[in-house]
């Protein structure tokens, strides 16, 4: 799970941003999930961030992934050779003294019982410095990796020489925790929580283009996931839909029920050519391609019921994202990852997302997950649910990027209309409306 991230000299961030889902207080009739861990660290399911167009919330996500990007493609000897950028350096243009200062992040997290906090600094030639440690559930200190510029050490003995060879030519601009991963257990564990288990999806998310993953975990995870994806489309849209089922392209190419027009589509598309199963369910070079179909309650000529066949293609744009974002939702839910969704309300309907946070707000439905949302649409802070340690607003002080949540400000009430009192421009983030207000 993640505890915080930390952000300075960044795109339009300029002085040091914190992030935390660290439960602030312990608010009284709060009745919602809270990740208790270790003993004494007690983490929030679920947080949403506000603001203005162009106040930085997106900046704020794209150094998260910008993070995960420098730590997952370490791995790479030549991440260049593959067109991979993962040296990011773009300072705050709009201040000479910052545009020549290093950036900087720290990112802590729970993985398997261990906290691990990762800290980095880098200038616009060379990583300055990397440190990885970790604290063992009894709070058993150990610093895994320190390094200052090329100079490291390890907490373990390997010949540094093998590490230097794996990093490649470029290692003053290379991380090394992905090279020291390959030998080291406790460093693996932590790469491969922030490859595996922080989704971060983007806002040019593309519903059609993710259709794989919900496919897969239909073929993969049997009749609990199909009842919860059903469940969900039941709860939160008119679709009627009754069931979900895979059927090999081949068969729906000669389904009579299925439209024309969409069976030129799936001839046309490649989306499901990455879809196979063999009849053993396994997927191997030898399966076939396969698509989706839903079944809805029709009537036949005699006024009996009876199940029509759609392919999924025919459903509306909403309901197939709700589909391509759900295999998401139930990893975070069920596998404990975290999910981070640049503008949710952008894919679906503000009151779908109210009822995706409500399922992270749920203790019976939420294991140990975490959902992380920027969003515009202010009907989510009418959320009964929502704690002030919950809402983060971004701002802009003087073109600089800031964020805190409500439990930062001093007068924020538990009881007050969160919404009202964010459109009456009393936590700030609606700049040039919020100055129009009091004029």
């Amino acid at each position: 799970m993640l505890i915080d991230f930390s952000i300075e000299n960044y795109l339009s961030i300029k002085n040091r941003l914190n992030f935390s889902l660290v439960e602030s207080d312990d608010e009284e009739g709060s009745k919602i999930k809270i990740h208790r861990a270790n003993g004494y660290l007690n983490l929030l399911p679920a947080i949403t961030i506000y603001g203005f167009n162009a106040s930085g919330k997106s900046n704020f996500l794209k150094a998260l992934d910008m993070a995960k990007n420098q730590i997952v493609f370490s791995k790479i000897s030549n991440p260049e050779k593959l067109g991979i950028d993962i040296f990011q350096y773009k300072p705050f243009k709009l201040s000479d003294a910052y545009r020549d200062k290093p950036t900087s992040y720290q990112l802590r997290a729970l993985v398997n019982n261990y906290i691990f906090d990762y800290q980095v600094e880098y200038d616009k030639s060379s990583i300055i410095c990397e440190r990885l440690s970790s604290f063992d559930s009894e709070e058993n200190y150990t610093l895994l990796i320190n390094r200052t510029y090329n100079e490291f050490s390890l907490d373990f003995n390997i010949d540094k020489d093998v590490i230097a060879k794996i990093m490649g030519p470029n290692i003053s601009k290379r991380p090394l925790v992905g090279s020291v991963s390959i030998f080291d257990e406790r460093v693996e564990s932590f790469v491969n929580w922030v490859e595996n288990d922080l989704i971060i999806i983007k806002n040019n998310f593309d519903s059609r283009e993710n259709i794989q993953k919900t496919t897969r975990y239909l073929l993969e995870k049997g009749d609990i996931f199909h009842a919860k994806l059903l469940r969900m489309l039941s709860d939160i849209s008119y679709s009627n839909i009754s069931s979900i089922q895979t059927q090999s392209l081949s068969q729906a190419l000669e389904d009579s029920d299925i439209d024309e027009t969409i069976k030129n589509e799936l001839r046309e598309s490649s989306l499901y050519n990455s879809i196979r199963q063999n009849s053993t369910g396994r997927d191997d070079g030898d399966s076939e391609a396969m698509t989706l179909n839903t079944f809805k309650r029709g009537i036949d000529i005699e006024g009996n019921s009876k199940d029509v066949i759609f392919n999924l293609f025919e459903e509306s744009e909403g309901t197939i994202k709700i589909y391509a974002l759900y295999a998401y939702i139930y990893d975070a839910l069920y596998n404990g990852k975290t999910l981070v969704i640049d503008e949710m309300t952008s894919y679906i309907h503000p009151l779908v997302s109210q009822y995706i946070i409500g399922l992270f707000q749920n203790p019976v439905e939420n294991k140990s997950g975490q959902l992380i949302t920027t969003t515009h649409t202010t009907d989510l802070l009418e959320m009964k649910s929502l704690r002030r340690d919950q809402v983060y607003i971004t701002d802009m002080d003087f073109n600089e990027t800031t964020i805190y949540s409500l439990a930062d400000i001093m007068d924020v009430s538990k009881n007050e209309n969160f919404r009202n009192a964010y459109l009456a421009g009393k936590y700030g983030g609606l700049n040039y409306f919020r100055r129009e207000l009091h004029e």
